[in-house]
């Protein structure tokens, strides 16, 4: 019997030495601790004399030549990006023809805004007489669709979207693009609808009352500091011909669901005339007019939106993550811009 009870304080004792092992298994070791707040300070003190310096955080060629003398023979790596901004350099491929090439291109010209330059690198795809073979090429930010049909792309749409790209559709558009022949597209990817019960009113297009909050929000904040053609801004609020509502033919269309997708411009009977969503990444669905400047603003607006929110400053390969460290900075020259400036550090074995 004593033999019996002597085994079971034996289990007993490796049971509680298991434990203990378990539980110092998952305390971080003290080299790991010590290096991990070492990198964090040298990287907020790296951070605070460059901002102290006045660095163009936007300009990877000046912030990377700091860094790297601030970083000089400590192995260290890093990479930076900038949350809450719009991006510097935007890619956009363009399945237009080549008047519609030529509108668009009209419309992304470059500008200076907020100590920094927004660039557009446009590339018209497919044959311009009829570039209807769409392909979403991961290269670029942004894929811009005139009028041609997106049925049977609702795969690769949400493949390209997921991979953090946006899409603009500029097209004018009837019930049956959105009930029957592209219904997975335009209502499921996009998240727009029909509502044939809405009235013909005939009025001009506003903004609607969007909150801050919104993603959409920043869609109607670009069109009011982005430059028009003549360089100024649309002072606030700014009217919009009624360009859904062209020789006697009315577009109903509405977000599908609220919660997903916003109506960034509409008329007092609420008809859209530009749809913005967000349920499987950045949609955007303009409708077409007839090519004035305030509605090229507007374009503008939505393809830097569709872009994304986070310009990637410096890419470096970083194999040992180690710490991540960032500031807020307000940017107010020409917008204000709360951007969140992130470092994150580490080896490169």
């Amino acid at each position: 019997m004593k033999g019996f009870w002597r085994i079971i304080e034996i289990i007993i004792i490796l049971i509680i030495m298991f434990l203990l092992l378990v539980q110092f298994s998952y305390i971080p070791k003290s080299e790991y601790r010590w290096m991990r707040n070492k990198l964090s300070l040298q990287g907020r003190d790296a951070m605070y004399v460059l901002e102290k310096n006045g660095t163009n955080w936007f300009n990877a060629t000046e912030v990377e030549k700091k860094l790297d003398l601030l970083f000089n023979k400590t192995g260290i790596r890093y990479n930076l990006h900038i949350k809450h901004t719009m991006k510097s350099n935007i890619w956009v491929a363009c399945y237009c023809n080549n008047d519609e090439y030529f509108i668009t291109e009209s419309a992304l010209r470059d500008f200076y805004i907020n100590g920094r330059w927004i660039n557009f690198s446009l590339v018209q795809m497919g044959a311009p007489a009829n570039p209807s073979d769409i392909v979403f090429n991961n290269y670029y930010d942004v894929t811009l669709i005139w009028n041609y049909s997106l049925a049977g792309k609702s795969d690769e749409m949400l493949s390209y979207l997921n991979s953090g790209k946006g899409i603009v559709l500029i097209r004018d558009l009837r019930a049956s693009d959105i009930i029957v022949n592209e219904r997975d597209e335009l209502e499921g990817v996009m998240g727009i609808t029909w509502n044939d019960s809405l009235s013909n009113p005939g009025n001009k297009l506003v903004f609607s009352l969007i909150h801050i909050e919104n993603p959409a929000y920043q869609i109607y904040n670009y069109f009011y500091h982005f430059p028009n053609s003549s360089g100024e801004r649309y002072p606030n609020p700014h009217e919009f011909s009624d360009f859904i509502n062209e020789n006697g033919w009315y577009e109903k269309v509405v977000p599908k669901n609220t919660n997903t997708t916003t109506s960034v411009l509409d008329n007092e009977h609420g008809a859209s005339g530009l749809i913005a969503g967000t349920q499987w990444g950045r949609t955007v669905w303009l409708s077409n007019s007839t090519n004035t400047d305030d509605w090229r603003v507007l374009m503008k607006a939505a393809v830097v939106w569709a872009a994304g929110d986070t310009d990637y400053i410096i890419n470096n390969d970083i194999s040992r993550e180690i710490v991540t460290v960032s500031f807020m900075k307000l940017l107010r020259k020409d917008m204000y811009e709360p951007i969140d400036i992130v470092l994150t550090m580490g080896y490169l074995y």
